[in-house]
C-alpha cells in the first residue's frame, strides 16, 4: 500500500462526507428542472464510481492496446453501469417509474456485487488502484440504497396491514380532547410539527383506556386541583421513563414558579392553555420534552401509567376547547389553517384523494403557513419529507371542536388554532413531489359526532 493507494482511501473517504453533505445544494441546484431530483448520496457515488471505473478501464484498454487480458468484461460492466445509474437519476422521485426505478437499483447492485467477486479477487483489479476502490463504492452504495428502498417496502406493507385493523367510532365524549406532538430540544413551542411517532395500540375508540377513564372522570374545578393533576401526571411520566425523582421535582417547582410568576392562571380554562402550551422542558433522558409532548404520547400509546393521569389533564384543556361550542374567539382568514410536519415517504399511501378518517392525537395548527413551514423544515430530516397539510374549515358552519390558542398560549407568535384527538377530516387534494414540499389539502367535519365519519380508518402520522 503506497502513496496512491492512501490517497484512494483519503479520497473515498472525502467524496463520501462531501455528498452526504451537498446533497441538500445538488437537490436545490436542480429544483428550477421539476423533472430532476438528487436526493439520495449513494445515487451520487454510483454515478461518480461508474464513471470513475469505466474510465480507468478505458485507460488501460488504451495502454495494452486493446481491451486484453479480461479487460472487457470490466469495460462491459462499466459502460453498462453508467447507463443504468443514468436511467435511475432520471426515473428517481417519479411516482409513476417507482417499480423500474427499485428494479433498477436492484439490478446495478447485483452487477457491482458481481463485479466486486470477479474483478477485485480474480483481477484484473487485485491491488487499490482507481478502479478496484470505484468497484467497491459502487457496490457498497448501490447495496446501502437497495437496504434503503426495502425497508421502506417493508415498513409500507405493515403499515397497510395494520391499517386495516385501526378502525374509529364516533367519540361520545365532548369533541375537544386536544394532543400536540411536541418535539424538541429547541425552546420554541413545537405545536406545528406535527410529528406522531408512536403507532395506535386501539383499533377503535370504544376500545381505548382513555374512554373508559374519561367517562368516570370529572374536571378539575379550580387551578390548584388542576396542576395538582399536572404534578400526578408528571410523577407518570417519570415512572415509566425511570426518570430521577430529583428531576422530576424541579421540573414540577419551574412549572409552579412559571404559573406564579404568569399571574394570568385564574380558571381551569386559564390553566388549560398553559398546560398545553408551556415551552417549560422535562429530559425524557435523551432530549428534552414539553408537557404537550408527553400528554400526545400518552393518548397515543393508550398505557398505564401515563394514560391513567393524562385523562384529567384532557379534561382541563377541555375546559378551553370546549369554548368552540359558542364559536371560537378567532377565526382564520380565508378559513384556512396549516400543519407542517416530516412524512416518511412509505406512509404516503394512506393520503389518498376523497378518503375520510381521523387523527387519534391533538393537531395544532396555525393561521400563519410560514409558522407551518418553519417547523416542516425543521422536521424534515433524513427520510421524513417536507409536507405541507392545509385545513379547509365550513366558511358557514366553521367549526365546533376547535379554538384560537394565541391569546392565551404561553408562547406568543404561533398564532395557533387547536384541534382535538378524533378530528375528521376528508381529503381534497394531494401532491407529492421531490424538490418541494409536498401538499395535502384536507377538509374539516364542522362537528367530530357526524355519522359520515363512523367506522373511518385513524392517520397513524399528520
Amino acid at each position: 500500500m503506497g502513496n496512491g493507494a492512501v490517497s484512494s482511501v483519503m479520497s473515498l473517504r472525502t467524496v463520501w462526507v462531501l455528498a452526504s453533505d451537498l446533497t441538500d445544494s445538488v437537490k436545490a441546484a436542480f429544483e428550477k428542472q421539476k423533472d430532476f431530483a438528487l436526493e439520495e448520496p449513494q445515487l451520487i457515488l454510483m454515478v461518480i464510481a461508474a464513471v470513475v471505473f469505466t474510465v480507468q478501464v478505458a485507460f488501460d484498454c488504451g495502454e495494452f492496446g486493446a481491451c486484453e487480458d479480461g479487460l472487457h468484461w470490466p469495460m462491459i460492466c462499466g459502460s453498462s453501469s453508467i447507463l443504468l445509474v443514468f436511467l435511475l437519476v432520471a426515473a428517481y422521485g417519479r411516482d409513476n417509474l417507482k417499480a423500474p426505478y427499485k428494479v433498477g437499483i436492484g439490478i446495478y447492485c447485483l452487477i457491482w456485487g458481481l463485479g466486486v467477486c470477479r474483478f477485485t479477487f480474480y483481477g484484473p483489479y487485485l491491488l487499490m488502484d482507481s478502479a478496484y476502490v470505484s468497484c467497491w463504492v459502487a457496490s457498497i452504495s448501490s447495496a446501502s440504497l437497495v437496504r434503503q428502498e426495502f425497508e421502506e417496502l417493508v415498513n409500507e406493507k405493515a403499515s397497510k396491514v395494520s391499517s386495516i385493523k385501526q378502525v374509529s367510532v364516533v367519540p361520545q365524549v365532548a369533541p375537544s380532547s386536544p394532543s400536540r406532538e411536541a418535539s424538541s430540544n429547541t425552546g420554541a413551542n413545537p405545536a406545528m410539527i406535527g410529528q406522531s411517532l408512536a403507532l395506535v395500540r386501539a383499533t377503535i375508540f370504544e376500545d381505548t383506556k382513555f374512554l373508559k377513564i374519561y367517562q368516570v372522570t370529572k374536571a378539575a374545578t379550580d387551578v390548584f386541583t388542576a396542576f395538582a393533576k399536572v404534578n400526578e401526571f408528571i410523577e407518570a411520566v417519570g415512572q415509566t421513563y425511570k426518570l430521577p425523582e430529583a428531576s422530576l421535582e424541579v421540573y414540577k417547582e419551574t412549572v409552579s414558579k412559571a404559573v406564579m410568576s404568569e399571574n394570568s392562571v385564574k380558571d381551569v380554562r386559564q390553566a388549560g392553555a398553559y398546560i398545553w402550551t408551556t415551552a417549560v422542558t422535562l429530559s425524557d433522558g435523551n432530549r428534552k420534552r414539553e408537557l404537550c409532548s408527553y400528554i400526545n404520547e400518552a393518548l397515543r400509546e393508550d398505557r398505564s401509567p401515563m394514560i391513567d393521569k393524562v385523562v384529567p389533564l384532557v379534561r382541563i384543556i377541555n375546559a378551553l376547547i370546549v369554548e368552540a361550542r359558542q364559536g371560537p374567539r378567532q377565526w382564520p382568514l380565508e378559513n384556512v389553517t396549516y400543519r407542517g410536519i416530516g412524512l416518511p415517504k412509505a406512509e404516503r399511501w394512506f393520503f389518498t384523494k376523497d378518503k375520510i378518517y381521523r387523527v387519534p392525537m391533538f393537531l395544532a395548527t396555525s393561521f400563519k403557513r410560514g409558522t407551518a413551514e418553519l417547523f416542516m423544515k425543521r422536521m424534515s430530516k433524513g427520510g421524513n419529507k417536507p409536507t405541507l397539510f392545509i385545513f379547509k374549515f365550513d366558511p358557514v358552519k366553521r367549526c365546533m371542536h376547535a379554538n384560537y390558542l394565541g391569546d392565551v398560549t404561553a408562547v406568543s407568535g404561533e398564532e395557533e388554532f387547536l384541534l382535538p384527538p378524533y378530528a375528521g377530516f376528508k381529503i381534497e387534494s394531494v401532491e407529492w413531489n421531490s424538490n418541494c414540499p409536498s401538499v395535502v389539502t384536507l377538509t374539516v367535519f364542522p362537528d367530530n359526532h357526524s355519522s359520515v365519519l363512523s367506522d373511518v380508518p385513524l392517520a397513524k402520522w399528520h
